[in-house]
């Protein structure tokens, strides 16, 4: 079984699927770059036999609530293009980009069981693409709940646990400061603005021997993997917040004036420590003496022969 990451997340997979489907790369950059334009007609001419595999895998023969998802998703990109043609210096030449993209939107798509309330009526990007992540991220939960055991076990588990921690605390801040903008996402999942994300979403304990961070030793069968001393990002980034945090705390707390003073005074010591062992260890040898260190170093006496 292949380990989990998080391009498996249906958020992440289904979209990129649906992208494809869509060649939404290639016509996204014929409209911000004015490609060829015998290739914009063809893509609008296919938008509606581009569209009909996705629909019809993903729409008309899934599940309730996995088919609304898609649904939105789709009406997301096609809206998201729409936007890009009215933004653009060119899109008085796009209109027939403009009303294939429409045509879909208004019969074909819908015709294949998507309801047009499903699409976001605002006309502020952020909030679009902010009550996407939102979706997106309510989305994934729900795969990582049920795939829980597999994602603990995976090598990618770190960076899985990282990338949905960094989630919670992005999307919290949404719903705390505009409540009242994407709350209503939350009722696509059976939740309301009273559940917390960290009650929502299962705890990821990542307790793979394979995990990021481990390290790999070849099994006398000749096993493949990772090679000894192979040091995981997660590890590299621990190591960084530790000298960063070093750093801060040396240059804006008491800490790095106290640690200054008693560097110093160690300092201090030492050499006065030095200069007595020095001082004593001089006195013990015949035919030496120590008169002036600073001005005069050491002064060796010559004792005269007796004529």
């Amino acid at each position: 079984m292949a380990d989990i990451s998080t391009s498996d997340f249906p958020s992440k997979n289904l979209y990129k699927i649906l992208e494809e489907s869509i060649d939404y790369n290639d016509i996204n950059d014929y409209i911000n770059n004015e490609g060829y334009e015998t290739y914009a007609v063809s893509w609008s001419t296919n938008l509606q036999t581009k569209l009909e595999s996705f629909l019809k895998s993903y729409i008309s023969h899934a599940s309730n609530d996995d088919h609304k998802k898609r649904c939105r998703d789709v009406f997301h990109i096609l809206d998201d293009l729409i936007r890009k043609i009215k933004k653009s210096d060119n899109s008085e030449d796009l209109t027939y980009v403009e009303e294939a993209i429409n045509n879909c939107i208004v019969s074909y798509v819908p015709a294949h069981g998507c309801d047009t309330s499903f699409r976001i009526s605002v006309e502020d990007e952020n909030i679009i693409e902010n009550r996407k992540k939102i979706d997106d991220f309510m989305e994934d939960t729900i795969y990582i709940n049920n795939k829980i055991e597999q994602i603990n076990l995976s090598a990618n588990c770190t960076d899985i646990r990282n990338y949905v921690e960094t989630q919670k605390t992005l999307l919290n801040l949404m719903l705390t400061h505009d409540n009242d903008k994407y709350a209503d996402i939350l009722t696509f999942y059976g939740k309301s603005r009273n559940d917390k994300l960290d009650d929502i979403i299962v705890e990821i304990t990542c307790n793979s021997s394979k995990q990021d961070g481990d390290v790999a030793i070849p099994g006398n069968s000749g096993e493949s993997g990772a090679s000894v001393g192979q040091i995981s990002i997660s590890l590299v980034f621990s190591l960084l917040g530790i000298l960063i945090i070093s750093f801060f705390s040396y240059n804006f707390t008491p800490f790095g004036p106290w640690l200054n003073t008693t560097l110093r005074k160690k300092n201090i010591f030492l050499k006065k420590f030095n200069a007595e062992e020095n001082h004593e260890m001089l006195e013990d040898i015949p035919g030496f003496t120590h008169t002036s260190v600073r001005n005069k170093g050491y002064n060796m006496l010559y004792h005269s022969l007796e004529e």
